[in-house]
Parts: C-alpha cells; structure tokens; sequence
C-alpha cells in the first residue's frame, strides 16, 4: 500500500476514539455525504471513503492492522509514555501534623513505541531481623526467588541482607 488514507481524519475522531464515538461520527458523515440525501451533485468517492473508514475502525482487528500500519508510515507515533498512578490513600484530612502517603507511578513506552529492552542492575536487599522469621521470610525468599527467575543473561544482579549490619551476599554478577 503506497499511501495510507487517514481514516480518523475522514470520520473527524481522534485516534483514541471509542468504539460509540466512530459510529457516531460515521452516521453524521455518512447522512451528510449520502449521494441520495444531497440536492448538489457529490462525488460519490467521499461517501466510499467513509464507508472505508468505519469499515476498518469499527472493527477492533482491522483497527489494530490499520493503527500498525500508520505506525510504521510514520502518521502516528502516538504517545512517547504512558502512565498509571496508584495512591495508598484516596485522600488526606486537613490536619497540622504530618501525614504520610505513598504513590505507586508505573511509566512505561507508548502503545505505538517500541523501546528496546535495557539490562536491569539489580541489588535485593532483604531483612533476615529476628522480626523476619517464619511465614514473612519465606514470602520474601518467594518474592525474591521470582525475581531472579524473571531476569535475563544481561542483567545484573547483587544481594544484600541485614539485620543488625548489612551483608553483601552476592556482590553485582551479569549472568
């Protein structure tokens, strides 16, 4: 395919549209440019084009193929990240004393962005304090056993326990 038509651009939606925004959008278009609804002569090559574009956006796998294809013209980029955040509480009261809240921010590469994978340098450190026996030190060896099973050959990796002084278990290895 030598030139992609821009199918968003012919029904008049964003790239993010919703399934309910492109029919919507595609029955305002097609009453608009109907070769029976117009008193003027119009090119009936409009209304085949828009019959086009809710063809391949209405349909969730042609979309994706479409939105690859644009991708790799160069028409879309989308965008550069993409983020989520999780706050441990909803809200915080008004309060003079100090209050603490955590935030979990995930960053990762756009949809439409392929980001080469980078090697992880890695240093676990893990609490074997008296308060760390039984059930928790086992939940932490399993965390730390599915860490290191989720690595590849170019990562590197180093273990440091404590408890009342710090040990370097495993100094940084690659491999």
């Amino acid at each position: 395919m030598d030139r992609i038509e821009d199918y968003y651009a012919i029904l008049g939606v964003p790239e993010r549209a919703s399934a309910e925004e492109i029919k919507r959008a595609y029955h305002q278009q097609a009453f608009r440019s109907h070769p029976d609804s117009r008193s003027e002569p119009l090119p009936t090559t409009l209304f085949h084009s828009i019959q086009a574009a809710y063809a391949v956006l209405s349909d969730p796998d042609q979309r994706r193929a479409y939105d690859q294809q644009r991708i790799e013209a160069g028409l879309s980029a989308g965008p550069p990240l993409e983020w989520s955040a999780l706050l441990s509480r909803p809200w915080l009261y008004a309060r003079h004393e100090e209050q603490v809240a955590y935030l979990l921010l995930e960053i990762r590469p756009g949809a439409g962005m392929q980001a080469p994978r980078l090697p992880l340098n890695l240093c676990l450190v893990i609490d074997r304090s008296t308060s760390m026996q039984g059930a928790r030190l086992e939940y932490v060896k399993a965390a730390a056993r599915e860490i290191i099973a989720g690595l590849q050959d170019d990562d590197a990796l180093a273990l440091v326990t404590f408890s009342d002084r710090a040990q370097v278990v495993l100094p940084s290895q690659v491999g």
